[in-house]
Parts: structure tokens; C-alpha cells; sequence
């Protein structure tokens, strides 16, 4: 893949992870009460206030982060991304983080085909892991892989939505990814709930 291939999919993956929308199905079951209507806010600076120690220590670059002005009518949405480009542009990454403060409770997230129900974190989960693609890099030789990863919680009228795209030689088990996708769901709900 050249290097306008690999930019022009590096900016599709923005663009589909910023458009992209949850398909409505079946609800997941709570696993836990759900928490107060109040006890929930969106976090202006949410990607500086979350680890990104992996990302840097796997494209060997500082994460360059984004964070998106809500829509008029919308300031109850936040979003923000987290990217990084490895110099030799083999590893790229981009973790995208959507919250969203319901004005009913509880926030509903559906269940999309091919995820399944996560217990642990929040009141309802689910993660989905995306279909590895691997590919030709003809600029630097040798193949990447490409994979989209996604986890939607909620917890009482808040909801969080992370997901890493990731195009490097190799992808991590998924094992690895749902430790990472729980783990920014349960600190931006902390954050999002008035935590330091």
C-alpha cells in the first residue's frame, strides 16, 4: 500500500469512526442499579485526562489529541481522539471516545451483531472486536494488519463509546484490546461522574 493509500486510510478511519452509528437491537440486560441522573456531566478535556502511555509506547511518537466542539442542540455530547503515526508510518492508531448524558435514564446502547455482553464495567456493555485485515505495505515492505475494535457501556443516563482502530505489523491479542477499551470506558465514566 503506498503512502497516499495508507493516508487516504488513515483519514477514512477518522471519518468512519466520527460518523460512525450504533445500530439499534435487542437491549443488554443490566448487571448492576443504575446510578443517579446527576451524578453525571460531560468532560470537556476527557483525552488529556486519560492514559495514553500504550499508544505512545507502541507508535513511539506523543498521541496527538483532538477534541470536537459539541453541535448547537447537542451539549449534552462530547467527543475526542487520540492519534499517533509511528515515524517510518507503519504503526498507526486512533482511539476515538464519544460520551453522551441522556436526559431520561437509562441510556440504551443496544446489542450489534457479532458483540457480545461485557460484565464489570458500568451498568450494560458490550464490545465487539473487528475482523483483522491484512495487507500489502509496498512503500516499507512486509504486510500490516488493520483492526477496528469497539466497546459502547453505560452507567445510569451516561454512556461511553471507545474504540481503536489500529494499522501496524502486528495487532494485539484480543485479550490486550478489551484490557485497553475497559480501561478508558472506566476512567472517562470516573471523570464523567466528578472523579480527579
Amino acid at each position: 500500500m503506498t503512502i497516499a493509500g495508507r493516508s487516504t486510510l488513515a483519514l477514512l478511519l477518522l471519518a468512519l469512526s466520527a460518523c460512525a452509528k450504533v445500530p439499534s437491537a435487542e437491549p443488554v440486560a443490566p448487571s448492576a442499579p443504575a446510578t443517579p441522573l446527576a451524578a453525571y456531566q460531560i468532560v470537556d478535556n476527557l483525552c488529556e485526562r486519560l492514559d495514553h502511555a500504550w499508544l505512545q509506547e507502541l507508535a513511539g511518537v506523543p498521541p496527538k489529541l483532538k477534541t470536537f466542539e459539541p453541535l448547537p442542540g447537542k451539549e449534552n455530547h462530547g467527543m475526542c481522539h487520540a492519534g499517533a503515526g509511528s515515524t517510518d508510518r507503519r504503526t498507526l492508531i486512533l482511539v476515538r471516545i464519544s460520551t453522551t448524558v441522556e436526559r431520561a435514564e437509562p441510556a440504551d446502547i443496544g446489542l450489534p451483531k457479532n458483540a457480545r455482553q461485557l460484565s464489570g464495567v458500568g451498568d450494560r456493555a458490550w464490545i465487539k472486536f473487528g475482523k483483522p485485515i491484512t495487507h500489502p505495505n509496498e512503500q516499507f515492505g512486509g504486510e500490516t494488519t488493520l483492526r477496528i475494535d469497539d466497546l459502547m457501556v453505560a452507567a445510569g443516563p451516561a454512556r461511553v463509546s471507545v474504540t481503536i482502530s489500529l494499522d501496524a505489523p502486528s495487532v494485539p491479542e484480543e485479550s490486550a484490546a478489551e484490557a485497553l477499551l475497559t480501561a478508558y470506558a472506566r476512567r472517562s465514566l470516573e471523570l464523567m461522574a466528578g472523579g480527579q
